[in-house]
């Protein structure tokens, strides 16, 4: 890896990691490739949105080959323009021209990942432990608010966006960077911007005013809150969970606000322990 870029860029830079680096002034991003299909499928939609927004935003550096992948890595430049979050925002949230994800089908994934964290509970200390059942039940209310959503239509289906892979840290890199993102429900990125501290509740509010989510999308989006679907993720990888442990009650307060301000637009199904009392 370390003589890539001087291999097929003539980038005289040797890099130990994958990631960002700057050359001649210049902003890159050097990115070794999951799945190439699913990487092009992504960009190919964030070339549209990201021209809506009115900026370059990354693109493809092609090799020295004249290819745009070398030995399943590809390399990204970022060109800076003046970025505005609100056009950011009205652009990546609008529904892309795909087929829609059933509900039932986003439940199936979730119990899957669910009973894999289940089964790895026994490498971890009794004090861990508990902390992981917390994490269970709370997973055991979001399955049972898509099962209520399920109820009202068996077809509940949700449009899809490009939406933010995981949490990323307040920068306009990382929000733009195609990398981070996955084709996913658009719910999912308005909780994982929420969760990176880039969307407030007010904002949320404000979105919803002035773009059209339906009822099933509004319940989803407290559903997935309560999904703690990056915890499992770092079970599952045999990655460090000791600081989830130490934010409960933060993510609590989180839960309470998510609770209240979605339940000016919706009936929300009721879960006993989302309350002052509980929760604080």
């Amino acid at each position: 890896m370390q003589d890539l870029l001087k291999l097929y860029y003539n980038i005289p830079i040797q890099m130990k990691h994958f990631g960002y680096f700057v050359y001649l002034h210049e902003q890159y991003y050097l990115y070794q490739l999951s799945d190439s299909y699913a990487f092009l499928n992504v960009y190919h939609y964030y070339q549209y949105i990201i021209h809506k927004c009115h900026l370059p935003g990354y693109v493809i550096i092609k090799n020295n080959q004249n290819d745009w992948f070398s030995n399943n890595c590809v390399l990204l430049k970022y060109i800076s323009k003046v970025f505005s979050y609100e056009i950011y925002l009205e652009n990546f949230l609008m529904p892309i021209p795909l087929t829609k994800i059933a509900i039932s089908d986003i439940k199936e994934q979730w119990i899957h990942k669910i009973d894999q964290t289940a089964k790895n509970i026994a490498a971890y200390d009794e004090n861990s432990k508990v902390y992981i059942y917390y994490y269970l039940g709370m997973a055991e209310n979001s399955i049972e608010i898509l099962n209520y959503l399920l109820q009202i239509n068996k077809y509940a289906s949700l449009p899809l966006c490009l939406s933010l892979v995981s949490p990323i840290n307040n920068d306009v890199l990382e929000l733009l960077n195609p990398c981070n993102y996955m084709i996913s429900s658009r719910m999912r990125h308005l909780m994982i911007l929420m969760q990176s501290e880039l969307l407030t509740l007010k904002q949320l509010s404000h979105i919803l005013d002035n773009q059209f989510y339906d009822v099933y999308e509004i319940i989803y989006l407290y559903a997935h809150s309560l999904y703690p679907g990056h915890f499992f993720d770092d079970i599952l990888n045999n990655r460090n969970i000791y600081s989830y442990f130490q934010n409960i009650h933060s993510q609590n307060l989180f839960l309470l606000g998510i609770y209240k301000t979605l339940s000016l637009y919706v009936s929300l199904p009721k879960i006993h322990w989302i309350n002052d009392e509980n929760m604080l």
